[in-house]
């Protein structure tokens, strides 16, 4: 997975120019990797001012182990203090989340400079899935889903909010959501898959998802 990550900070480091960054982030295993990696490999951030927003997050308290906000603040931190980051996010206290999702909205960016977003195993990216017809078509920046799997009740950025982000990085890990890639591809008109929305950003394999994602297509 190194290699992985080294490709991601190559391209970073040459699209990341200014000195003020809006940053979307997700959670889930593959950003964990990538979050731990950053650690000791953040040279393409150094003296730069981020602000991380958060993609996604799940209605349960940010101290249980499904919560993206428990996975970031976990994994997500610096060495160099020639980095100043803040991290934003729905909520840090599900008491009060209604409140403070209404705060996160209010702080969030006309559109992020930079996004890496991973695909769920069904094709999802952040908490939009296919199934929920409404938020795809949401023209709000924040809206509500449900997801097939537990935890169910979700939040999440919108899809044609997320869409406007100046460069947005969609990674791929494993044999089966490299699969996954080519068949949205293959079916893109279907738009079956939410990652089939994201066609033309750029997306990025690891090695098991890039041969399966090769072989899928030449079939």
């Amino acid at each position: 997975m190194t290699i992985f990550y080294k490709k991601i900070n190559l391209l970073l480091s040459k699209k990341i120019k200014k000195k003020k960054i809006n940053f979307l982030i997700t959670g889930g295993e593959t950003a964990k990797g990538l979050y731990k990696y950053w650690q000791k490999n953040n040279d393409f951030l150094k003296n730069k001012n981020i602000n991380f927003f958060l993609s996604d997050e799940r209605l349960v308290p940010t101290n249980k182990k499904s919560s993206n906000y428990n996975l970031i603040k976990k994994n997500l931190f610096f060495d160099k203090i020639s980095i100043n980051y803040n991290f934003l996010s729905f909520f840090n206290d599900i008491k009060k989340y209604k409140a403070q999702i209404k705060k996160y909205k209010n702080s969030l960016p006309k559109y992020f400079d930079i996004g890496i977003l991973s695909s769920g195993s069904d094709g999802h990216i952040a908490s939009i899935f296919s199934n929920n017809k409404e938020s795809i078509k949401s023209n709000k920046k924040i809206i509500f889903s449900s997801s097939s799997n537990k935890p169910r009740k979700r939040i999440s950025l919108s899809l044609k909010y997320i869409k406007k982000t100046k460069f947005l990085i969609i990674m791929f890990e494993g044999t089966k959501k490299g699969r996954l890639a080519a068949e949205s591809i293959i079916n893109q008109s279907k738009k079956e898959m939410i990652i089939s929305y994201f066609s033309k950003n750029f997306w990025i394999f690891d090695k098991k998802a890039y041969i399966a994602y090769k072989k899928k297509l030449t079939n």
